[in-house]
């Protein structure tokens, strides 16, 4: 006989002993009563033995399945609505430390909100800066387009003016070799109709020819006018005077006999206001 079955006097205690034993088990296991005559039959007593003494030395605070037991051990089942309500999750963070995390992302979204602002800046200054160079470059180039322009157009006034001066003293100069082709020949001094006549001009040149008495004022002035192709200043304008009395020439058809003039004769040449 083992030692646990030596402290009972027949299987019926046996039995007994087992029941309670069983019900410290939460829950408390289900377990058939067998008639103690068909115990040895149906259990084994080296097992229940075995189980009685670790029962005995385990306090059981859970409940426990058991593979050897003859029936299984089932766990109550509650209804939902009995269920306990699920306790709330405690919040990870509190709100002073989700405000934190808020400024902070706030914080970084205006930094990075000032410096693109300020790279916009920087650019729009360059581009200013740029276009402000690039206005300086084109009004430099402009103006000394304009300074080329107003070069080129003074030159070729020049040259314009030049080469109508050319012209001009071309013409004039064709004008006083025909003035003095058509000059009648000078007469001979011994001949008793000519006449010594004597011209002063404004800067106090002098120069004389004889002219016959047959001959115009108007061939007189040629002969004076003509005068400008020897090197002589003649006023484009001018009169002819005599003085004592003076006498202003103007009727240049005058025919010279038809004049006062003596045989020796000073004109003056005064420029003419005209």
């Amino acid at each position: 006989m083992d030692p646990v079955s030596e402290n009972y006097e027949d299987d019926t205690e046996l039995q007994r002993a087992l029941d309670e034993s069983y019900q410290h088990i939460s829950p408390p296991l289900s377990i058939p009563t067998y008639p103690s005559q068909n115990i040895e039959e149906s259990l084994d007593k080296d097992i229940a033995t075995a189980l009685l003494m670790s029962m005995e030395e385990l306090e059981f605070t859970e409940p426990q399945t058991y593979e050897n037991l003859p029936l299984p051990v089932q766990a109550p089942q509650v209804p939902p609505e009995l269920e306990p309500e699920s306790e709330p999750v405690p919040q990870l963070m509190d709100d002073s430390v989700i405000d934190i995390s808020e400024a902070i992302e706030e914080s970084k979204m205006e930094e990075e909100k000032r410096q693109l602002n300020e790279r916009r800046l920087h650019v729009r200054e360059q581009d200013d800066a740029y276009e402000t160079s690039m206005a300086i470059d084109r009004s430099k180039e402009d103006y000394l387009k304009e300074i080329e322009r107003n070069e080129k157009k003074q030159k070729e006034e020049l040259m314009r003016l030049e080469k109508m001066k050319a012209q001009e003293k071309d013409e004039r100069e064709r004008y006083l070799k025909a003035l003095e082709l058509s000059l009648p020949m000078e007469p001979d001094a011994s001949d008793p109709n000519a006449l010594h006549l004597t011209f002063r001009l404004p800067n106090g040149d002098r120069f004389s020819r004889f002219f016959l008495k047959s001959s115009t004022l108007k061939q007189v002035k040629n002969f004076v006018d003509s005068q400008e192709l020897q090197g002589k200043s003649i006023p484009l304008s001018y009169n002819l005077i005599t003085d004592f009395p003076k006498q202003i020439w103007n009727n240049l058809a005058l025919h010279l006999s038809e004049t006062n003039f003596q045989k020796r004769q000073l004109l003056r040449i005064e420029l003419s206001e005209n």
